[in-house]
Formats: structure tokens, sequence, C-alpha cells
């Protein structure tokens, strides 16, 4: 008699085990995917960032040529 609920209750215990196995193991991956999503957005902005400032640069570049070679008809 006992025995018998001693292995009831073991029973129950490792049910309880696997089912927390299961859960955290299932909020384990979502966590995961959720990470990998964040992390694919936060590659996205900076390449974005990334490119708006070369093309700042580039433009930059670009007038600073333009207003070296322009010279006006008194400076020649």
């Amino acid at each position: 008699m006992h025995l018998d609920r001693l292995l009831d209750k073991v029973d129950k215990d490792l049910a309880l085990l696997r089912h927390m196995a299961f859960h955290y193991g299932a909020r384990n991956m979502s966590a995961k995917a959720r990470i990998k999503s964040l992390k694919a957005k936060l590659r996205k902005a900076t390449r974005r960032e990334k490119e708006a400032k070369e093309q700042d640069r580039l433009r930059i570049l670009a007038e600073a040529s333009l207003a070296s070679t322009c010279h006006p008809i008194g400076d020649l």
C-alpha cells in the first residue's frame, strides 16, 4: 500500500517534470526565435545607417570637388 502511493507520487513527479521540460523547451525555442528576429532587424538598421553615412560622405566629397573646380571668372 505504501509502496503503491510512493510509485504514484513518482509517476506524478515524472509527468510534471516531462511537462516542465516541454514547457521550458518551447519557451526557450520561442525566445531564440525572437532573438534571431531582433538581431536581423538590428543588422538591417545598421546596414541602412552605414549606407546613409556613405551616401552623405560621397555627397559632401562631390560638392567639395565641384566647389574646388568651379572658379568664378574673377578668380582665374
